[in-house]
């Protein structure tokens, strides 16, 4: 599962890292403001609905507007047709039935005068379409071409790479789970050979500590933190071997994740898999629960409560799903 990890993790590290080009706006206070949105107007101008073409989930849609224009000046909350609407003699007033205490009005208008208009960046001209012949069909390859193609298209410069200090601890941190020794790190400061860095990441990923910090990683993701000496007993018998094997082993990621929900071990060695669906008793929505942010990258822990207006992707999903029944009922009136 080498592969699978790390590059996921050098993606997302690549994404939080890439500027916002397209900002015109900058605010300190942004989580205050959102936070009222989110309590008093998504309901309406969210994911779900968004009247007037108002979209105020992210602050992002806040400062865009909706079909007449601008609702937010930077900086001057007085000209703002948000706050305007808030008054409690607004007319149309908003939200609808209901008034924002004088709190959260100055909360927001903190906000907005707190924001201060910028020159946008510059938005390098969009780059050819990337010939799909030219990229390696090496994995790894694979990613550092198609990010380097998209930061020459954005006009990004990555940062520039790390010191040989630095790389040493961070990559025990990650790979080991401690710092290096003295005598390790001394080693490969010393090391005058090529592409030593390379040859330190595969030393440590064919080691045994390796194998045991991942397994410990992926024991709290998969099945959270331990609550009692009995259930630590209870994921030595398997579970723990099972997980430290596929890290040594370096076992594809589909098939591990199969493993896990299946819970028919095939080989011994395989064993273990099945603690993941037994400790949840089979409860198939402890078990979703817990394998969707793994698998999926979202989390659907109050999909089964909840109507998401907050959550863009789900709110999507769900709009959809209400659209289909709509038209379902529609064709049964026929």
């Amino acid at each position: 599962m080498q592969f699978t990890l790390y590059p996921s993790l050098a993606l997302m590290v690549c994404l939080a890292a890439t500027p916002a080009l397209h900002s015109e706006t900058v605010g300190s206070s942004d989580s205050g403001a959102q936070a009222i949105f989110d309590h008093n107007c998504i309901k309406c101008h969210g994911p779900l609905e968004h009247k007037s073409g108002l979209e105020l989930d992210t602050i992002e849609g806040a400062l865009h507007g909706n079909q007449d224009g601008p609702v937010i000046v930077p900086g001057q909350p007085e000209k703002s047709k948000l706050i305007a609407a808030l008054s409690d003699d607004a007319d149309p007033h908003m939200p609808p039935k209901k008034q924002l205490s004088p709190e959260e009005i100055a909360t927001l208008r903190t906000w907005i005068a707190g924001l201060k208009k910028t020159p946008a960046a510059p938005v390098a001209a969009a780059g050819k379409p990337i010939d799909v012949r030219r990229i390696p069909t090496e994995p790894t390859a694979a990613i550092d071409f198609l990010l380097a193609a998209d930061w020459k298209n954005r006009g990004i410069r990555p940062a520039p790479q790390c010191d040989d200090q630095t790389f040493v601890r961070r990559v025990f941190l990650d790979l080991a789970g401690r710092i290096p020794r003295r005598e390790e790190a001394e080693t490969f400061l010393n090391d005058s050979k090529s592409k030593k860095r390379v040859r330190l990441v595969d030393q440590l990923l064919a080691s045994d500590e390796y194998a045991r910090t991942f397994r410990e990683v992926w024991d709290v993701l998969l099945m959270g933190r331990h609550t009692g000496h009995r259930e630590q007993q209870r994921r030595d018998n398997g579970w723990n071997a099972f997980l430290e094997d596929a890290f040594r082993s370096n076992r594809p990621w589909n098939e591990f994740v199969r493993d896990i929900i299946l819970a028919r071990p095939e080989t011994p060695e395989k064993k273990g898999a099945a603690w993941f669906v037994y400790e949840r008793h089979n409860q198939y929505q402890d078990i979703a629960e817990a394998i969707a942010p793994i698998i999926y990258g979202t989390k659907v822990s109050c999909a089964q409560r909840h109507d998401h207006r907050a959550e863009r992707d789900v709110g999507r999903s769900e709009k959809k799903n209400i659209n289909i029944k709509k038209s379902d009922k529609k064709n049964m009136n026929k």
